[in-house]
């Protein structure tokens, strides 16, 4: 019996970076701003963020057994979602996402302007802002769930999960009340 899980589906999709990996893989881009990409990269505490904010995604996308759906059927999704989110995380190390970042930054702004960046960073409100930065993408994240949840009703309806076996009417899951556990915004 196979299962749909769109929300999960989708979420991995969306941040699968594995086609843009591959194409920076081949031959990242270097230019002037290159240098000052990586001092930005470094001072901005990227890797942190990006490892603070991997471990909340996987905490968000583990999936959580509604009520009417067989246990042995849940089992077989939680296993594949599982293997999934590892795949995917596996993937989305920083060390394969760094260059990537690196390249985006450097693309983007010009020397001059990476320049100056890296001067605000340096203040005491640019530090401030990096501090907070975090707090600021998980309440962002929260409030972005909630929404998602009001529309969850209407996604499970247009994805309905086969019948159980001896079961001619398909399973209509009981969405919970509750999204999943919260992260809480570091200290």
């Amino acid at each position: 019996m196979k299962l749909h899980v769109p929300v999960i589906a989708l979420l991995i999709g969306v941040i699968s970076p594995t086609p843009y990996l591959n194409a920076q893989e081949a031959a990242p881009l270097t230019n002037a701003s290159t240098p000052l990409a990586e001092e930005f990269v470094s001072i901005m505490h990227v890797q942190s963020n990006f490892d603070s904010m991997k471990s909340k995604m996987g905490a968000l996308l583990t999936p959580h057994k509604p009520a009417g759906i067989p246990q042995e059927a849940w089992d077989k999704v939680s296993k594949q979602s599982q293997q999934t989110m590892k795949s995917v995380f596996d993937a989305m190390t920083w060390e394969k996402m760094r260059p990537m970042y690196v390249s985006i930054y450097a693309e983007t702004f010009t020397p001059e302007e990476l320049q100056g960046l890296i001067a605000f960073y340096k203040t005491p409100v640019g530090q401030k802002w990096i501090e907070k930065q975090p707090q600021l993408q998980t309440e962002i994240m929260l409030k972005s769930q909630a929404m998602i949840k009001d529309l969850m009703p209407s996604l499970m309806k247009s994805f309905p999960i086969p019948a159980a076996a001896g079961s001619s009417t398909p399973v209509q899951p009981v969405l919970p009340t509750q999204a999943s556990p919260t992260p809480t915004a570091p200290q």
